[in-house]
């Protein structure tokens, strides 16, 4: 009878729907981009899969390696059930952009094909992810080690780094977060910074596109002190380690103002929030002297007015120093 069906067809949502609440409702991916890393990227995926909380989704791609490479790629990702996508070299934006098109996850965690996941590393964040539906931006301390096994960590705090789109309008501000392996991100997020155009300033340290264009698409950022994220460090990173290039900084420098300028432009943002930048502040958990200089350095802007920046910067202050709001 039709009564009979619509009730059976409630109770199978019912049940759908606490599953869902019982998961925490949200789907999960691993992003694994990889260029010529085959006697690695078994090494990432391992940890992919021995992971406490596993993931709904592990995607692969790979940026026109080298046929023995792509033949360790396509082994590793069989065996931990991963899908493989295979492109003509673009650089490691190209990688994320595709990545995230070929999921639906509602958080996708990015993973160098390089470096490896601690056990409990997405049981962590999706702790922090399920329990505060604010957050959108979740980055984890990494410990780096070395073809000699010793590990380094640069101790970090646990907190609520709260907002940082009003510094992120500035050249030069720093924005929470990590190297590409220690990101992880809300869908609606990513949507709102993909599609970007081809930057070859970012064919490598393209975790810089993630850092500056979640902070100005307005997300709101965590930091987990804990080393969750194996960084290696072996001599042939494309980033870490590398000596100084001006004409790299240089590209580098002029994608960020590019980006910057391009989704400024796409959220309908205007050219500074200088404004509101002491509310920003104080959305971050015991700030650091650079957020307090950053925010300090926001006021520069032109248009505001003198008395307005003067009052602007006892609030900052008081907020920093004092921990009071006036």
């Amino acid at each position: 009878m039709p009564t009979t069906k619509i009730e059976g067809r409630i109770a199978e949502i019912d049940t759908l729907c606490s599953v869902r609440i019982e998961s925490g409702g949200l789907s999960t991916a691993a992003l694994v981009n990889h260029f010529n890393y085959g006697r690695y990227v078994g090494e990432a995926l391992d940890s992919v899969a021995a992971q406490t909380r596993g993931v709904d989704e592990i995607v692969v791609i790979d940026d026109g390696s080298d046929p023995v490479d792509v033949d360790a790629v396509r082994a590793a990702s069989a065996r931990v059930g991963g899908t493989l996508y295979e492109q003509a070299n673009g650089g490691q934006l190209t990688c994320l952009q595709r990545g995230v098109a070929n999921t639906s996850a509602d958080v996708v965690f990015f993973l160098d094909a390089d470096d490896r996941w601690s056990s409990h590393y997405i049981e962590r964040v999706m702790a922090i992810f399920e329990k505060r539906s604010d957050i959108g931006f979740v980055s984890t301390n990494v410990g780096r080690f070395a073809v000699d096994g010793s590990i380094s960590v640069v101790p970090q705090p646990t907190r609520d780094c709260g907002y940082s789109q009003a510094r992120s309008l500035q050249p030069g501000a720093h924005c929470p977060g990590t190297v590409t392996s220690g990101i992880a991100m809300r869908r609606e997020v990513l949507d709102h910074i993909f599609p970007l155009p081809d930057m070859p300033g970012w064919t490598i340290n393209a975790d810089e596109a993630l850092i500056v264009g979640s902070s100005l698409v307005g997300a709101r950022k965590y930091q987990i002190g804990e080393p969750l994220v194996e960084y290696r460090a072996h001599g042939e990173n494309n980033f870490h380690g590398r000596p100084y290039s001006a004409s790299i900084d240089r590209r580098r420098g002029v994608e960020r103002a590019r980006l910057v300028e391009l989704l400024r432009a796409r959220e309908g943002l205007p050219g500074s929030l200088a404004h509101w930048s002491h509310h920003e502040f104080r959305t971050i958990e015991s700030p650091s002297y650079r957020d307090y200089r950053d925010h300090i350095r926001v006021l520069a802007d032109p248009t505001m007015p003198v008395y307005v920046k003067l009052y602007r910067r006892i609030q900052l202050f008081a907020s920093y120093r004092l921990g009071k709001e006036l």
